[in-house]
C-alpha cells in the first residue's frame, strides 16, 4: 500500500468523523428546549426593570444625583440580561415551534424587532445620562426621559406578557 493510499484512508474517516460531529454540534446547537422556568424568569426581570427605574425616580426626589450613574448602570445591566435571554431562547423557540404556522413567526419576528428598538432607546438614555453628570441644568431633560422609558418599557411589557409569552407552550 503506497503512502497516499495511507494517507487518503486515514483522513477519509477522519473527515467523515469531522462531518458527522460537526452536524450533530449543529443539531443541538440549533434544538432549542422548553424550559418551564423561562417566562417565570422575563416576568422576573420586568419586576427588576420596574423596580430599577423606580429607584432612579426615588434618587432624583432626593436629589442624589451623584448616585444617578450607578443606578443606571444597574438598570443597564438588567435590561442586557433580559434582552439577551429573550434572543437566545425565547425568541428561537418561538420561531421553531411556530414556523409551521404561517403568520404566528412573523408576529414573533415583528415583536422582537419592536423589543430591541425599545431596549435600543432604553439603553441610549442609560449610556447618555451615565456619561453626564446629573444636576440642577439637565434635571428636567432627565426625568422627562425616564418618564419616556418608563412608559416605553410598561408598554413592551403589557405586549410581552399578554401576547408573546403566551405562546411559550411545551411542545
Amino acid at each position: 500500500m503506497s503512502l497516499l493510499t495511507r494517507l487518503f484512508e486515514k483522513e477519509r474517516p477522519t473527515r467523515e468523523r469531522a462531518t458527522r460531529d460537526y452536524t450533530a454540534r449543529r443539531a443541538h446547537a440549533t434544538d432549542m428546549v422548553f424550559n418551564p422556568e423561562l417566562i417565570a424568569t422575563l416576568h422576573d426581570g420586568h419586576r427588576q426593570l420596574a423596580r430599577h427605574l423606580d429607584e432612579l425616580a426615588l434618587t432624583l426626589d432626593a436629589h442624589d444625583f451623584l448616585a444617578v450613574p450607578s443606578k443606571l448602570n444597574a438598570f443597564r445591566i438588567v435590561l442586557e440580561a433580559h434582552v439577551r435571554l429573550e434572543n437566545a431562547h425565547l425568541y428561537p423557540y418561538l420561531n421553531k415551534r411556530l414556523a409551521p404556522y404561517h403568520e404566528t413567526p412573523a408576529l414573533v419576528a415583528s415583536m422582537q424587532k419592536d423589543m430591541e428598538a425599545v431596549a435600543g432607546i432604553a439603553l441610549r438614555f442609560a449610556q447618555r445620562y451615565s456619561g453626564e453628570p446629573i444636576g440642577a441644568h439637565n434635571e428636567p431633560a432627565f426625568r422627562a426621559d425616564l418618564a419616556m422609558v418608563e412608559d416605553l418599557l410598561d408598554k413592551r411589557r403589557k405586549v410581552e406578557e399578554s401576547q408573546l409569552y403566551t405562546l411559550y407552550l411545551p411542545p
